[in-house]
């Protein structure tokens, strides 16, 4: 199974495309990159490195998570924060893209324990920032780094007004700054402040007496007059911000962003699930995160009226990389549909083939990917998708509700099979072999049996063949088993709980990952009788699904 720690960052509509593990069988050839998946940026990736497990390198270009999104005065660029997971915390990146979603890419070096949320000056040409317990400044060209002093990140960015101060936050109270001169003065309790656009009123949160929860507020500059926008005693309003022209407000509530008048009236819901509203310059449109299970991650803009909704940040969901047998392309999901790119990375090809976890023909000729209760086999290009139309123990035709993780091979007989896992109604996992008609890729069998493992309490997973076909290995339980190719004389080689595994191609070692209760997923290799298991460092994040490339030799 995908691991929780990584599955948690997605939407629950991808859960069952790449939940599931990846397995396959291993093809003949020397050894070459291990290509894995990794969530350090919050976005299940693909990278790759050395079977030592040095030189760690991302194959596959991927859009990260994002959340802050803040338009520039000219709607050119959109800066916002992304979160980068290790194996104790997250840090956090300060990232830039075009205003139509292009040009993804990292807009400083420096990292942060806290969300960059940000702001650019009125003119364009400056942007403050919270970084590190601190409000910094920079130029828009990313030189002249500055910190200007200690401030505190509550949950969204600081805001310059056009007469030149920053507002921010710095315990439980609203301050402004004068970037150039360094003077700043303390303003009045609350936090999130916002500027109005002609720098005379400051918007702001706070949570008023007999309340639990913050409304939206307003004040002068100086801090006097504070007027209260909304009263709503069970619901927690943050994150306000003026339109452009002053008549508007946003901000985050319970069901996502709202708009309403500068009076508190006409109120409505702009976004469902969204947070972090920030107005388009000039505009009455919104850029806005979207919330998933686990952190805002998907950037779009709206308009007033939410109805004209675009998506500017959409990260893909990677899963299931496998090598194809000789070593130049690799194959994998993306949402749920089938991508090849070659072995140097370079830009991913749909093959507009849907299903989860490919996995080649020994030959390349063909991919077989996993699709409900069946497998469907297609050309490498994802053409001529052709379901092999299984059919499990006909006295029990509901038993099972999914089938997973295919693997090809071939044997000295030049025999073609294809090992799979099947969940049956308990969450209980069977692997099966079914074997083909070479010629017209069809089972030569009618009704198909478990392979007979012993396997308990969660059952038998994640099939990888030898590079003969001689041997299967899978996860069973808690454990990494080794078996015949019609699973007689299981073996176990060692403890792995919830493991995904693949065979090398010289068939001498095995990479696995494993990951216990709520840690993050790891990589291991071990050689393929269990002896002398070592860790891979992959980095920060979890690391799961890994596949061993085959290097064909040189003539």
């Amino acid at each position: 199974m995908f691991r929780a720690a990584l599955a948690t960052t997605l939407l629950a509509a991808l859960a069952v495309t790449i939940c599931t593990g990846s397995a396959r069988g291993a093809f003949p050839g020397n050894d070459g990159r291990i290509a894995f998946i990794n969530d350090r940026n919050g976005t299940p990736s693909i990278f790759e490195m050395d079977p030592d497990g040095s030189n760690v390198q991302k194959l596959v270009v991927n859009n990260p998570q994002g959340g802050y999104a803040v338009a520039s005065p000219d709607g050119k660029k959109i800066l916002f924060s992304v979160r980068i997971l290790t194996k104790l915390t997250s840090s956090y990146e300060f990232w830039t893209m075009d205003s139509n979603g292009n040009h993804v890419g990292r807009f400083i070096e420096d990292t942060s324990n806290r969300p960059f949320a940000s702001t650019w000056s009125p003119n364009g040409k400056k942007i403050a920032y919270y970084r590190n317990g601190s409000l910094w400044v920079m130029n828009a060209d990313r030189s002249d780094a500055r910190e200007i002093t200690n401030a505190d990140f509550s949950g969204a960015a600081p805001s310059w007004s056009n007469r030149g101060l920053i507002a921010f936050d710095r315990g439980g109270s609203i301050w402004v700054v004068n970037p150039s001169k360094g003077k700043e003065r303390r303003v009045g309790s609350g936090n999130q402040p916002s500027w109005s656009p002609d720098g005379r009123k400051l918007l702001f949160v706070a949570v008023p007496r007999s309340a639990t929860v913050n409304d939206v507020f307003v004040m002068r500059a100086d801090g006097s007059g504070r007027k209260r926008l909304t009263a709503t005693p069970n619901v927690n309003e943050v994150q306000p911000t003026s339109s452009p022209g002053g008549r508007w407000i946003a901000f985050t509530a319970g069901k996502g962003v709202y708009a309403m008048r500068n009076d508190g009236k006409k109120l409505r819901l702009v976004a469902a699930k969204g947070v972090q509203p920030s107005w388009e310059k000039g505009t009455n449109g919104i850029v806005y995160t979207r919330r998933t299970a686990r952190w805002s991650g998907f950037v779009l803009q709206t308009s007033l009226d939410g109805k004209h909704t675009r998506w500017l940040l959409r990260p893909r969901f990677d899963a299931s990389p496998t090598w194809s047998p000789d070593g130049s392309e690799l194959a994998f999901t993306r949402d749920g549909v089938v991508y090849l790119v070659d072995e140097n990375g370079e830009v991913p090809r749909s093959t507009g083939l849907r299903g989860a976890d490919p996995a080649w023909s020994p030959d390349g000729e063909h991919l077989v990917v996993a699709s409900g209760l069946d497998l469907v086999i297609a050309n490498n290009d994802g053409t001529d998708p052709t379901p092999l139309e299984l059919k499990f123990d006909p006295t029990s035709p509901t038993k099972y509700t999914s089938v997973s993780e295919p693997a090809w091979t071939v044997n000295a007989k030049n025999e073609s099979s294809i090992a799979f896992t099947a969940t049956d109604t308990a969450g209980i996992r069977s692997i099966f072999v079914v074997e083909l008609q070479n010629r017209s890729l069809k089972p030569r069998v009618g009704a198909l049996e478990p392979l007979t493992l012993g396997c308990g309490s969660i059952g038998a997973s994640s099939p990888t063949w030898a590079p003969d076909g001689s041997l299967i290995a899978f996860a069973c339980d808690q454990s990494i088993v080794i078996s015949g190719s019609d699973g007689s004389n299981p073996r176990p080689l060692g403890p792995a709980a919830n493991a995904t595994l693949a065979w090398s191609p010289d068939g001498s070692r095995i990479v696995f990952s494993k990951q216990f209760g709520d840690d993050l997923a790891d990589l291991h290799v071990m050689n393929s009788d269990g002896t002398a298991p070592m860790t891979l460092d992959a980095g920060p994040g979890s690391s799961d699904q890994p596949d061993w490339q085959p290097l064909q030799p040189l003539p």
